[in-house]
């Protein structure tokens, strides 16, 4: 039985899409190894046979963020040399997590490190922070990322082929190091209310085609993309409705506000953060789910757990022609349109709504029993001896 500590860059509980990965390896390896979870809230104890050590760590938000998740990073490393120095795996999900593991392992030389990657995070950060000023850090952010961790670890494990050939490609990682295990869907995310009540406490009825989008929104995201495929939408489609089941910061909130002062204000409804339970019950009352983002190399190269929770409800898909996402998206389950045309979003939106399409059900649940988390975390248990 080996010693591991999973590193986790939010609070735990709840479980939240920022956890909701290291939270499932965790319970893959609980079942035959002593698994010790980290993270910055309160909460300590035993769930699940995960022993659970919060370190009450409070992160700044706004311009001193970034410096307050390193100091996190930080402290997380100090507390595991000192508290779990006969550790034998160290686990992070992306750059905070990782980054304290990096630490760790410059003090315990013996502890294997598995780099986990979701995503390319500093090609996200630069999306965010175009900004010159902010230039020094992008590099250092990927230098560490794509560079010190994937090298300095035992294993690296992404989400896609697209992700794995990238790193080998841009970095020279190699190939024999890096494993594939995408992210997964939950079996039990499903709705617990009925499409006609869910719509009737949006206001909405029966007559309405609902298209769905789910989850925070930056601009690779592509929120203003969807707005105006969605105002030529309506032209067509007047009873077309645009459900948004998230939030954001300064994008999505400046978007929001011109959508609000704009003729389509009626037609569009936000329902801002809700509890995770209750996403399934908000994309019941949909047609069509819909991930208009932009094609760049961080967006190319995940899943989301957007589309799976889509899927697992049983809404067809409108995406964008992103390298990891087309690949599991065939005409029998949805449409994919060129990624910044809002036109051929609007084409594909209504091709989809006024023909009333469903997803092939055969196609569909293949779909989500290749990707069910317990299937495509399997090879982790062989990661740890």
């Amino acid at each position: 039985m080996a010693k591991i500590v999973l590193v986790v860059e939010r609070n735990y509980p709840p479980i939240s899409r920022s956890n909701l990965r290291i939270i499932k390896i965790a319970d893959v390896l609980a079942k035959t190894h002593e698994v010790i979870l980290v993270h910055s809230g309160q909460n300590s104890g035993i769930e699940k046979k995960i022993k659970l050590e919060g370190l009450n760590y409070k992160e700044k938000k706004g311009i001193f963020e970034f410096i307050s998740r390193l100091k996190y990073a930080k402290k997380v490393a100090k507390y595991i040399i000192d508290n779990h120095p006969n550790v034998d795996y160290l686990i992070g999900w992306n750059f905070v997590p990782n980054y304290a593991n990096y630490l760790v392992s410059k003090k315990l030389k013996k502890v294997k490190v598995i780099c986990d990657m979701t995503d390319f995070g500093w090609d996200f950060f630069l999306a965010t922070h175009p900004n010159v000023f902010w230039g020094p850090f992008v590099r250092w952010i990927e230098k560490m990322e794509c560079l010190n961790f994937p090298k300095n670890a035992y294993k690296v494990v992404v989400v896609s082929e697209f992700m794995k050939m990238e790193l080998n490609a841009r970095y020279n990682i190699d190939l024999n190091k890096i494993l594939v295990m995408p992210d997964g869907v939950e079996s039990g995310f499903k709705s617990k209310i009925s499409k006609k009540l869910v719509r009737s406490k949006l206001g909405l009825t029966s007559k309405n085609k609902v298209v769905v989008y789910l989850g925070d929104a930056e601009v690779y995201d592509g929120l203003d993309i969807l707005y105006n495929a969605f105002k030529d939408l309506v032209k067509e489609i007047p009873e077309a409705r645009l459900l948004v089941v998230g939030n954001g910061r300064k994008y999505f909130q400046r978007l929001k506000k011109v959508v609000l002062n704009s003729p389509i204000k009626e037609k569009v409804i936000y329902t801002g953060w809700v509890q995770r339970h209750e996403v399934p019950n908000f994309l019941n009352a949909g047609d069509v789910g819909v991930i208009p983002s932009r094609k760049r190399l961080s967006t190319d190269a995940i899943y989301t757990f957007r589309i799976f929770e889509y899927f697992n409800i049983g809404l067809p898909v409108v995406i964008s022609n992103l390298e990891t996402l087309k690949t599991i998206v065939t005409n029998k389950l949805g449409r994919i349109t060129r990624a910044g045309d809002a036109l051929a979003l609007k084409n594909s939106l209504y091709d989809l709504l006024s023909t009333n399409f469903k997803p092939n059900k055969k196609d569909l649940k293949k779909l989500l029993k290749k990707f069910k988390w317990s299937s495509v975390l399997k090879a982790y248990s062989s990661l740890v001896k």
